[in-house]
């Protein structure tokens, strides 16, 4: 499982590059990150690994809908994860020519491996363009479930942003 989400995170940057390198705008940018953090529930905590891609479109100013695929494992038993996929609105704070772009972002999250589990997710950062098309993108998230005892998986990203 591990290596078909790979494999589908590494088509979707891809395909969002795509996009973006045909776009004379910064309306659609892409990222693909790797996130350190831990497995937080019931008086527990455990290491966690979140990898994946996504992308997002730009609306209206710093408006934007996205969505992203990612394995996420516990970091003593990698093979243990799940998949989750990500529909998300956010703000941008953009302004001209600005490097630095500070964002938060919200929505809804589908964990799965042998069932599925509803979550919601929540998160802020930056991107910071180091060139017109390239930056690096840092972000604090949570994924929380809908129901039952709070578990959370609380991640710091850090990404490879481009557009």
């Amino acid at each position: 499982m591990l290596r078909i989400l790979f494999v589908v995170s590494i088509v979707l940057a891809l395909a969002t590059a795509a996009v973006a390198q045909g776009s004379d705008n910064s309306n659609v940018q892409g990222y693909v990150f790797a996130a350190p953090g831990a497995f937080i529930g019931g008086g527990t905590t455990t290491g966690a690994l979140h990898l994946g891609a996504g992308g997002e479109l730009f609306l209206v100013k710093g408006l934007a809908a996205g969505a992203e695929i990612g394995y996420a494992a516990p970091t003593r038993a990698l093979s243990d994860g799940i998949g989750i996929a990500s529909f998300n609105g956010s703000y941008h704070f953009r302004g001209s020519e600005r490097k630095w772009v500070p964002f938060f972002t919200g929505g809804y999250s589908l964990a799965f491996r042998e069932g599925t589990r509803n979550l919601v997710n929540f998160g802020a950062g930056f991107n910071y363009w180091i060139g017109q098309r390239h930056g690096i993108r840092l972000e604090v998230r949570d994924h929380m479930n809908t129901s039952g005892p709070a578990n959370h998986l609380l991640g710091v990203r850090i990404a490879w942003a481009f557009r």
